[in-house]
């Protein structure tokens, strides 16, 4: 007897990977219009209204500060209200492909306006961000998608959370001061070599057209400044990652094992160590120079005066 079997777990993983794209795609808008009200539409009204004086730059700056981060905390709590994992690492990772996508889009855009100017050169672009954004969306809504949000989310790199966080304090701390110091030391380079003075800002052209868009404005001050903030973020993150946590623990648990002598037992051992290699350094000294000289009455090795002579002898 046949019996029909309501295939649900197939049916839910579907809805579960479309409300996942959605919830992205809804990310990914907010985060483009809130970041173009902060740093296109604020600016240009303040300019407008209060001018480009030092002082109203500054303030319009600090403004700009605050603004971001009360921005991050209302976006992690509304993400963090929805419960849906994968979530947020949907959200980045949309977002850096469609950059991406988009920034190749005006690369081959550039190039086709050279090569193909006119409206079919137009059309070829447009289609080719259709093209972009349609494999955005696919990517999007596959459950493959789905799982590695989830994976890469389960790593910790999108929350706030510490891993074991009062085990292994010093070689944690340890090893974000190294981390930072790397980094600190490549944003120094990049300041006092001044390699973004007159950077300008990262501008993304539009094809077939004079306009573009700005990604990033005034290199020469918001790339260090971003550096910072993301070498900060890695450097905390990664000593809270669970695989490299548990070995940093077991790290520091076993230096903790180890038990480090007193000054009067250092000295001591010092004074041995160094007495051993003099007497190993005499006795290397005499072994060679006594069997250089029975070496030599053998006739096996001859005088450096001797062979000095012969060599001239040679040459001549």
């Amino acid at each position: 007897m046949a019996v029909a079997v309501k295939n649900t777990p197939e049916t839910t993983a579907k809805k579960l990977s479309t409300s996942l794209a959605l919830g992205c795609v809804a990310g990914v808008v907010a985060v483009i219009a809130s970041l173009s009200i902060l740093f296109y539409w604020l600016p240009q009204l303040w300019t407008q209204a209060l001018g480009t004086a030092p002082i109203s730059l500054a303030i319009c700056g600090l403004l700009q500060i605050v603004a971001l981060g009360t921005l991050f905390v209302y976006a992690g709590r509304w993400i963090g209200s929805s419960q849906r994992a994968g979530l947020k690492a949907g959200i980045f990772c949309t977002l850096v492909t469609l950059v991406v996508a988009a920034w190749l889009t005006s690369v081959i855009g550039g190039w086709l306006e050279n090569v193909v100017p006119g409206n079919a050169g137009l059309l070829m672009t447009i289609a080719l961000g259709v093209v972009f954004l349609a494999l955005i969306g696919r990517m999007v809504s596959s459950q493959g998608f789905e799982k590695k949000m989830i994976a890469l989310e389960e790593q910790g790199w999108f929350t706030i959370k510490r891993f074991k966080a009062s085990q292994g304090l010093r070689v944690r701390r340890g090893t974000m001061l190294g981390i930072l110091i790397l980094t600190g030391s490549g944003i120094w380079t990049l300041i006092t070599r001044e390699l973004l003075v007159g950077a300008g800002d990262w501008r993304l052209a539009i094809p077939y057209t004079d306009r573009y868009i700005v990604l990033l404005p005034d290199l020469q001050f918001t790339l260090p400044l971003l550096l910072a903030a993301g070498s900060l973020w890695l450097a905390f993150r990664v000593v809270n990652l669970p695989v490299f946590a548990d070995f940093l623990i077991a790290t520091e648990a076993e230096l903790n094992k180890v038990s480090w002598p007193t000054r009067r037992r250092l000295m001591q051992d010092t004074v041995v160590v160094l007495v051993t290699v003099l007497i190993l350094t005499v006795f290397l000294f005499v072994v060679n120079v006594a069997w250089r000289a029975v070496l030599t009455k053998l006739t096996v090795l001859r005088p450096p005066e001797q062979t000095t002579t012969q060599t001239q002898e040679l040459e001549w």
